[in-house]
């Protein structure tokens, strides 16, 4: 039997990295909880562009469709072509459903006319009574049943029930809307401001957002500094809509070079990105006390770094994947001593000394001996 490399089904999904930002486009069997996991400990809110239907196949064709505005992975420019295309999916997704509120609107009409029908029967035949009026009953169940899929529809997609031809051409009519504002013929000259309210205020050149401007979407992040091509680039702000906040270099649409994250809880980030995550030196503060200065790796403390304790406490040493792992020297408040090698945060082949220098435990393997 061949199976087929890309059999899998599941779903493919667009999101943006904030208003103007970079497109990615991925595959999940579950987008939703996928989102929640690309979201979780880097304090970014992604807006969902597009979800549908589909395997690693048509992912791997997206990709290559949109090879030209490549970034890194699988993240992509904010294209006009890319935008349009997901304009143009939404519409067709548009309108497949108002073809299924359609049919379901025939079917409910159908049903009730035989419903109808039953009911004068049962009228007229008192012979067959029992079991015109089961059938009766047992269709008006299932007419029941329909109407609440109906609703169940109208509700999942915010369509207006009883006429869903008009609500379709009002879709079409806010994405047409939308799309001339954005390609608006108010860039008289290269300096000329003007604005998008509610989306972007700031400088155009050559119908593409250049120079300062400010920028917010619709989950409630606001974009503050410099843009290039389209795309954030420079110095900016951004501050998410959870109360994290970015401040320092952006290049290609993605946090890269120095800046400072601030997080709701109190935790603070100073240091280099590389891509929008962590990459490089940096100090990690939490808001109990905790600090570590040193390296990370895509988002997460891998390299050489120190962490210190409220308490005092302090390990210096490698860190892989957020847990000491390699060599490193764990000194504690009281003036005690751990010397040797880590194994994904434990004592694994080292020495315990007392804070005299006195030799205490010995690990082996992470087994401690006397």
């Amino acid at each position: 039997m061949v199976i087929e490399k890309y059999s899998q089904s599941g779903y493919i999904y667009f999101i943006q990295d904030g208003e103007g930002g970079n497109i990615k486009i991925g595959f999940s069997g579950n987008p939703n909880e996928r989102i929640k996991q690309l979201q979780t400990g880097n304090g970014k809110v992604f807006i969902p562009l597009l979800i549908q239907e589909g395997n690693e196949r048509k992912e791997s064709q997206y990709h290559e469709m949109f090879k030209e505005h490549h970034l890194h992975g699988e993240w992509f420019k904010p294209h006009d072509s890319i935008l349009l295309f997901i304009n143009s999916q939404k519409i067709k997704g548009e309108t497949k459903l108002i073809e299924r509120l359609n049919n379901i609107h025939n079917r409910i009409e159908n049903l009730e006319i035989e419903v109808k029908e039953l009911k004068r029967k049962l009228e007229e035949d008192y012979v067959h009574g029992d079991e015109v009026n089961e059938r009766h009953d047992l269709m008006l169940e299932y007419c029941l049943q329909i109407e609440h899929k109906l609703d169940e529809l109208v509700k999942e997609n915010n369509l207006k029930k009883g006429n869903p031809e008009k609500e379709l051409e009002e879709v079409k009519r806010k994405l047409q809307e939308r799309d001339e504002k954005d390609l608006k013929e108010g860039v008289e000259s290269e300096d000329d401001e003007y604005e998008l309210v509610g989306r972007y205020e700031g400088k155009y050149k050559d119908g593409l957002l250049n120079g300062q401007g400010t920028s917010t979407n619709q989950n409630g992040g606001k974009y503050v500094g410099e843009n290039k091509d389209g795309i954030r680039n420079g110095q900016g702000i951004y501050t998410w809509s959870n109360g994290s906040k970015y401040v320092g270099e952006w290049k290609d649409g993605e946090m890269n070079g120095e800046g400072t994250i601030t997080y709701p809880d109190g935790n603070k980030y100073v240091g280099e990105f590389k891509d929008g995550e962590r990459n490089g030196q940096g100090i990690y503060t939490w808001s109990d006390g905790r600090k570590y200065v040193g390296e990370f790796k895509d988002g997460i403390l891998n390299g050489k770094g120190t962490l210190t304790q409220p308490d005092g406490e302090k390990y210096e040493g490698e860190w892989k994947d957020g847990e000491r792992n390699g060599q490193g020297t764990d000194t504690s408040s009281e003036g005690e001593k751990y010397v040797g090698e880590f194994n994904d945060g434990d004592f694994w082949n080292g020495i315990w000394y007392g804070e005299h220098g006195d030799l205490i435990w010995k690990f082996v393997n992470g087994v401690k001996q006397r």
